[in-house]
């Protein structure tokens, strides 16, 4: 489990939205993933959201960007996959950028 401490309290919220599944077979995480990150946009008026869908031992960071009414584009990373030690140092390093942006708006 990884533990990341904020040291300042956030005024307005901030979500890192990830959505787990064991395989595709469950079903596929990520357009469940682009539509959580939608609706946090929306009912949080940002123009941006932050995201991953792991599936298994694979992990996805992705970049929602609202561009108008009901128009938005997203960005999905490359696959990490965390049984190899330098990927898990990426997806450490994405954990810990995503934890500046927070302490940032707060």
């Amino acid at each position: 489990m990884l533990y990341l401490k904020v040291s300042k309290k956030a005024t307005n919220p901030y979500f890192f939205i990830q959505e787990f599944k064991k395989g595709f077979i469950s079903s596929n995480p990520q357009p469940q993933l682009l539509a959580e990150l939608i609706s946090a946009v929306e009912l949080n008026n940002e123009t941006s959201m932050r995201g991953a869908y792991i599936i298994g031992e694979n992990w996805n960071f992705v970049i929602l960007e609202k561009l108008g009414k009901d128009t938005y584009q997203y960005f999905v990373s490359r696959t990490f996959n965390c049984t190899r030690i330098d990927d898990l140092k990426d997806i450490y390093k994405n954990l810990m950028f995503v934890k500046e942006q927070i302490i940032e708006k707060a």
